[in-house]
């Protein structure tokens, strides 16, 4: 299984990680000017369960 965090609650990943005996997996955010996000997984996840911590935005 791997776990990622967006960027709204990188504490509750943590945790939830931290329960599940696993560590947070990596990704690299990219901000541009236009507050626009872009995220490159780190890790591989073929065949893996994957849960990605993350609120969601107004529209």
């Amino acid at each position: 299984m791997k776990i990622f965090s967006g960027t709204s609650n990188k504490p509750l990943a943590e945790k939830i990680a931290k329960n599940l005996n696993l560590k947070l997996s990596g990704l690299e955010v990219f901000v541009f000017p236009d507050k626009e996000k872009r995220i490159r997984i780190l890790d591989k996840v073929l065949d893996e369960d994957v849960v990605v911590v993350q609120s969601t935005s107004s529209p």
